[in-house]
């Protein structure tokens, strides 16, 4: 049940109720069809997209409701499946998929490399930089690469090549050079397929879970408690409050829960409990079940977890995982060759907004419609709430210890100025935020939990 708040503030009435239930998603088909929207991202409030069109991949910015390209020419070769978008304190991160890490900042494109044999193809050694997150405000990169062999068949006169040994890396952007930190025997360990970062650890996933941090790492063998045989497949991992979630896509060559699942590992007892995807029915005539088989991407709001997959988006909630229809109300704007498998490829929430990469085309909001407002257990004092001049610090405290996952400010137009990470606000302690970068102006002042969020107006009057 949504409470209806109003508060009167210098600028007006404020109704939180309206603000927020009010929006609703918002379509952006593909222009012609033949493009897929395959990842996005926020940048300074405005929309990034990484799309796949033309065979190659390519960014995209939507600014005055046109989709214009974002990344240079010279990035149409150097794009691939495999690459990664991450917005670090308003600069946009793009793994290249190969051996690159570009960086956009201030209107300008900057490439990073890590030099050594692995970039020279004549030495027969190759790597893949993909993944991107960040940990104690560092950007880190996964990545793998492979020695390769050298086969002369003189009976067919074929030259080909076979992988020998492959590496699991772990590189850190220290001021704009990428440093080699962690390398380990993937035949040994299992190739690393994904990762994310907590305040304490970075987690990886792998054939097993890996705690990494300053080099030490710890395992747990997941699929071994679950009883899982060999052969099921990880895709992705996310973590949220004190749980690890770790994603398994469809499994052809397991003979026992080979559907796709998601797993919750708890991070202080170990505790591990799975939950299957329920079917759903396809949007086609023959409204057949379909299950999904390939889980694209997990992202938090308010403790509720969105999973992206290639049948369509699904919600996790009070350990319960369900169908989360995004497509219903656009379907008469969807070519019905796309109708019997809607895929949502990409999910991406920037404090209250959101951005859905499909198939047929971008579903966003401005504004979550299911946020949370401020609960009758919780008191959160903001202070002061008119700044003046000469006044940069912003303080809050709270009734009860609060666990933040972030702050966000926003502008009266809805665009992210502000932002900030795990910070704790302690009972009866204060924390301060410096906001002198700020201009004069009205903001909304957006506190997110791992379980809910509040939002406050604030005033700078320079």
């Amino acid at each position: 049940m949504w409470k209806s708040i109003i508060i009167l503030t210098m600028f007006g009435i404020l109704n939180l109720n309206t603000l927020i239930s009010n929006e609703m998603f918002k379509f952006i088909p593909n222009s012609d069809g033949t493009g897929t929207f395959k990842q996005s991202e926020f940048l300074k409030g405005n929309k990034i997209f990484k799309m796949y069109k033309d065979n190659s991949f390519n960014i995209f910015e939507y600014d005055n409701n046109d989709l214009n390209k974002f990344s240079p020419d010279e990035f149409d070769d150097e794009l691939n499946e495999f690459s990664d978008m991450y917005n670090f304190k308003n600069r946009l991160l793009l793994s290249s998929g190969n051996n690159s890490l570009f960086e956009y900042e201030e209107g300008e494109w900057n490439q990073y490399q890590y030099e050594d044999n692995y970039n020279n193809k004549d030495a027969l050694k190759m790597r893949r930089i993909n993944k991107i997150t960040e940990f104690e405000s560092k950007v880190y990169c996964l990545s793998y690469s492979y020695d390769l062999l050298f086969i002369d068949t003189s009976t067919s006169g074929q030259i080909s090549y076979i992988v020998d040994t492959t590496y699991n890396e772990i590189f850190s952007l220290n001021d704009k050079t990428l440093e080699l930190e962690f390398r380990s025997n993937a035949s040994l360990d299992g190739k690393f397929i994904d990762f994310t970062a907590d305040e304490d650890y970075i987690w990886i996933l792998s054939d097993i879970l890996y705690k990494y941090k300053n080099n030490l790492v710890d395992s747990f063998d997941i699929a071994n408690k679950l009883g899982l045989e060999k052969g099921n497949k990880f895709s992705k991992i996310a973590t949220n409050g004190e749980f690890v979630y770790l994603l398994k896509s469809f499994s052809p060559s397991a003979t026992e829960n080979r559907s796709s699942a998601l797993i919750r590992f708890h991070k202080k007892t170990f505790d591990v409990e799975m939950f299957d995807f329920p079917i759903h029915k396809s949007f086609d005539s023959s409204n057949s079940d379909i299950e999904p088989k390939s889980i694209n991407n997990m992202e938090f709001i308010n403790g509720i977890g969105y999973i992206s997959t290639d049948i369509g988006l699904y919600k996790f909630q009070e350990s319960k995982l369900e169908y989360y229809d995004v497509f219903s109300e656009f379907i008469d704007k969807i070519p019905k060759v796309f109708l019997p498998y809607l895929e949502t490829s990409d999910i991406c929430i920037d404090g209250t907004s959101i951005a859905i990469s499909t198939n047929v085309g971008l579903i966003y909001t401005d504004t979550y419609s299911s946020i949370n407002v401020v609960s009758d257990e919780i008191n959160i004092r903001i202070f002061p709430n008119i700044l003046n001049r000469s006044q940069n610090v912003i303080n809050l405290d709270a009734n009860i210890d609060l666990p933040i996952s972030k702050i966000v400010i926003f502008n009266i137009n809805g665009s992210k100025v502000y932002e900030s990470k795990k910070i704790s606000v302690l009972n009866k302690g204060i924390s301060s935020l410096n906001i002198s970068d700020l201009s004069s102006g009205h903001y909304y002042f957006s506190i997110i939990t791992n379980e809910e969020s509040f939002i406050y107006p604030i005033i700078i009057n320079n």
